[in-house]
């Protein structure tokens, strides 16, 4: 039953993309659905504890079904299924990385994703500060921040944050 847990857990992590919520119906249809390991009620109660319970949602529901199938090694055995392939992808991928990471067609890849990733940026701050800020002076802050953050680059961004909000509680 261990390998059979381990096996469905592999499958499930590899294809777990978008993690948390996205997790619960695939989760569902293996678990509860087609090989009925599990109750609906008890499904749900473990979904429930699983939000409630600090780091991934996916990794934790993983381990509270392992659990619950075969005590303690089912949930370590369930855990590392979920984790292994998607482990053993990022593996291969960051050593293929490192082999063509002077290669001119990545070196462009990378610069247009930067683009994309700085627009997506830009425009979820437009879409939050279009309709919460009125008047200029909190936009004249966020510029303010952005080149404190550019002139001092090893600036940890959490004291960016805590100063940013200190002086935003004093001007506003």
């Amino acid at each position: 039953m261990l390998f059979k847990v381990f096996l469905e857990f592999c499958k499930i992590g590899v294809i777990a993309f978008g993690g948390g919520n996205a997790i619960f119906p695939i989760l569902h249809k293996e678990i509860v659905e087609d090989l009925n390991w599990i109750s609906m009620k008890d499904f749900l109660s473990m979904v429930s504890i699983a939000e409630t319970t600090p780091g991934p949602i996916g990794m934790n529901l993983s381990t509270f079904i392992g659990y619950r199938l075969e005590g303690f090694p089912g949930a370590l055995v369930a855990t590392l299924g979920y984790n292994f392939l998607p482990f053993l992808i990022m593996f291969f991928l960051a050593i293929t990385l490192l082999k063509i990471k002077e290669n001119t067609i990545y070196q462009r890849f990378l610069s247009a994703i930067m683009v994309v990733v700085l627009v997506l940026l830009m425009r979820s701050i437009y879409l939050i500060t279009s309709s919460g800020f009125l008047g200029f002076r909190p936009y004249l802050l966020a510029v303010a921040a952005f080149f404190v953050f550019m002139f001092f680059k090893k600036l940890n961004p959490i004291y960016l944050l805590l100063i940013s909000g200190l002086v935003g509680m004093i001007i506003f």
